[in-house]
């Protein structure tokens, strides 16, 4: 059996609400907020994950 190098490449880790969370805490909002961005281009509906996109933006832009 082949291994499919680029799927591997690909999927370094999961990007879930959870892992945007973690990055939060650590107070890597960037990194968590990427996550979250990543995650609402492919469920826009996702009201949730829309709300937190936009107070960490804010949140982002105060720090600065």
């Amino acid at each position: 059996m082949e291994r499919d190098d680029k799927s591997l490449e690909e999927k370094k880790y999961i990007e879930t609400a959870t892992m945007a969370e973690i990055y939060i805490q650590a107070k890597k909002y960037q990194e968590g907020l990427e996550i979250y961005k990543r995650i609402l281009a492919k469920d826009p509906s996702n009201s949730e994950i829309a709300k937190k996109v936009e107070e960490l933006e804010r949140k982002l832009t105060k720090i600065e």
